[in-house]
């Protein structure tokens, strides 16, 4: 009979326990359902709306005249005695110091930012071993000079030495900031013409702008060079562009001219700017 009883009871609150799930579920079910209703009626909206959008790239240059430039000096002295190629080198770096001093550049703007010095070896085939030919001594010197007007002949003079060698120019603007962003307002009105011209042409117009986004840009650099070895190529942070040099560093006395001849030019300052544009 107890048996009997607990087998009821059982059965009672399994009973019990099905219809409070039943309940809940029942409860739960419109907003679920009405949620998931809302996510496949915005999904094609949305999928449209991503389908509608132009991508564009609107880019822009600004001329403008350099006001300072920075000149790499190279320094090399070769010797059999290694205090005699350092003394050589040492000599021949004060002198591009002094140099600097007489053209009023101030001790700030000279920097020594390179120093190299190793052994050149002979290989003697008759024991097979190696002997020290001679002792070379490199050290690179940086020079800022702020007044462009004295350019041709501070080069001139670093290049009278046969043991200096100019390995980089690189001219550059102090109001580099103030073009760049008169660049940046070009290049974005340049992306809006393009997408307005596009956008029309195909029976349609722009919308608002969904997304912006600025190109990284490296500009030019006419000419840099190393012991042995010379490059044209890109700096991410340069600024210098079309430089022409043509020079003879002594002249010919028989041509009648002296000197060098060099175009300082303009240097070119460039921005690119992405724009996704929704359409009407």
């Amino acid at each position: 009979m107890m048996e009997s009883v607990k087998k009821n009871n059982l059965w009672k609150y399994a009973a019990f326990a099905m219809a409070f799930c039943l309940l809940l579920l029942s409860l739960l079910y419109p907003v679920v359902g009405r949620a998931a209703a809302e996510n496949m009626a915005a999904a094609p909206g949305q999928a449209q709306s991503r389908e509608r959008t132009i991508n564009i790239t609107g880019s822009a240059d600004i001329m403008v005249a350099p006001d300072e430039v920075n000149i790499t000096a190279g320094i090399e002295t070769r010797n059999s005695d290694f205090r005699k190629a350092k003394s050589e080198n040492d000599e021949n770096a004060k002198k591009v110091i002094e140099l600097t001093r007489k053209y009023g550049i101030a001790s700030k703007h000279v920097q020594s930012d390179y120093i190299r010095t190793y052994p050149s070896y002979d290989y003697e085939k008759s024991n097979e071993t190696n002997r020290i030919s001679y002792y070379n001594v490199q050290k690179r010197i940086v020079i800022k000079l702020k007044d462009i007007s004295k350019f041709e002949q501070l080069i001139s003079d670093l290049t009278d030495s046969s043991a200096v060698m100019v390995q980089n120019i690189e001219f550059r603007s102090t109001k580099l900031t103030q073009y760049r962003n008169e660049a940046r307002k070009l290049a974005a009105r340049a992306a809006r013409d393009k997408a307005e011209l596009l956008a029309s042409e195909l029976g349609t117009g722009i919308g608002k702008v969904i997304t912006i986004n600025e190109e990284q840009v490296r500009n030019y650099t006419w000419y840099g060079s190393w012991w042995g070895h010379s490059w044209y190529g890109y700096g991410r942070h340069s600024t210098a562009s079309n430089v022409a040099v043509n020079y003879n560093s002594h002249g010919d006395p028989g041509s009648g001219q002296e000197g060098e001849t060099i175009s300082i030019g303009q240097i070119k300052i460039t921005a690119k700017i992405g724009v996704v544009f929704g359409l009407d």
